[in-house]
């Protein structure tokens, strides 16, 4: 499909990846406009990762988001104009910076309320695997 639309050389499918948390470490932005999902915990794994998330308003997690504070929700997710949107002011490393330390914060307060929730326990386990790649303490 890749060489199909011409974009190849910017595009990797990697399959299934036993170190989830070392390609948000190496990632810029996570996107993952779905149209339906309960609650995708790869968005709040990015986003306790320090990383801006962009979804859409058919993912649960999406309802632990401040739009355009922690991270960012479409409404359409087959609007690529509203995607693009979205993603563009994302170009700038200040406003990454800014979006992902936001998000992080937001994900570790979704984890302090939930307890000994199972998710919650994944999502403090990713936070600290993510500080860990990225250098933080």
């Amino acid at each position: 499909l890749a060489q199909r639309l011409g974009c190849a050389g910017q595009v990797c499918f990697l399959g299934q990846q036993k170190r989830i948390e070392e390609l948000y470490a190496a990632a810029d932005v996570f996107c993952l406009p779905t149209f339906a999902d309960p609650c995708a915990i790869a968005s709040v794994e990015a986003m306790v990762c320090g990383l801006p998330s962009v979804t859409s308003r058919f993912n649960g997690a999406a309802e632990w988001m401040q739009h355009g504070r922690d991270g960012f929700i479409v409404e359409d997710p087959a609007n690529a104009g509203e995607l693009a949107a979205v993603l563009e002011p994302l170009f700038d490393a200040g406003r990454r910076e800014e979006v992902g330390r936001a998000a992080a914060a937001a994900a570790a307060r979704f984890a302090a309320t939930e307890g000994e929730d199972p998710v919650a326990t994944a999502v403090e386990e990713m936070a600290r695997i993510c500080r860990s790649e990225r250098g933080m303490a």
